[in-house]
């Protein structure tokens, strides 16, 4: 022992080993990093499909309202007609017409009313693809958010491995230096 505050041989060679490992660990952490950024674009990827389905679902659902609103509108027209004019049904169908209003039988009436009805089924059915839709994109949504955590604590793990190499590696280059001047002194001693 020289008697000053340096390091020997010995104590040179832990610290070492410590910056060879935390090397190491470091590579795997970017390596875990990079794997977490990946999951992270494919959440993305699936949360914008999951939502642009979900968009084009709707879309179709409001077509579907728009036709049958046209056939509630168009039913609620011939109803008006019909309830205003027995001379309008006299003169279309003649006395057939007549006994066809009376009966409630007016064919055009009664077309736009199935068509109506078909409407509503598709929408019932539309409105269920909605909810489906939306479920998988808050499915996505909650993934998506998880891989953003995750990448979060990748990025400070890394982080904290990274200034632990730092650490490592000043303390190892400040022992070489310690090693050489010893060597140094050794050299001149002799």
């Amino acid at each position: 022992y020289t008697g000053e505050d340096t390091l020997s041989l010995h104590d040179a060679l832990p610290i070492y080993k410590a910056v060879e490992n935390a090397q190491k660990i470091l590579t795997s952490n970017q390596a875990d990093k990079t794997q977490a950024a990946e999951q992270l674009s494919q959440a993305k990827e699936k949360l914008e499909k999951a939502q642009s389905d979900l968009s084009n679902t709707k879309s179709k659902l409001q077509k579907t309202i728009d036709k049958r609103d046209s056939k509630d509108k168009a039913i609620e027209q011939r109803d008006d007609a019909l309830r205003d004019s027995w001379n309008l049904a006299k003169l279309k169908n003649g006395w057939r017409g007549m006994v066809n209003l009376v009966q409630n039988k007016d064919p055009e009436l009664i077309s736009l009313t199935k068509d109506r009805d078909r409407y509503n089924e598709e929408i019932k059915q539309e409105m269920s693809d909605v909810d489906t839709a939306q479920e998988l994109v808050d499915r996505e949504q909650t993934r998506y958010n998880h891989q953003l955590t995750i990448e979060s604590k990748f990025k400070k793990s890394l982080n904290e491995r990274m200034n632990a190499v730092k650490t490592a590696t000043d303390a190892q280059s400040k022992a070489e230096q310690e090693v050489s001047q010893m060597k140094s002194d050794l050299d001149k001693a002799k």
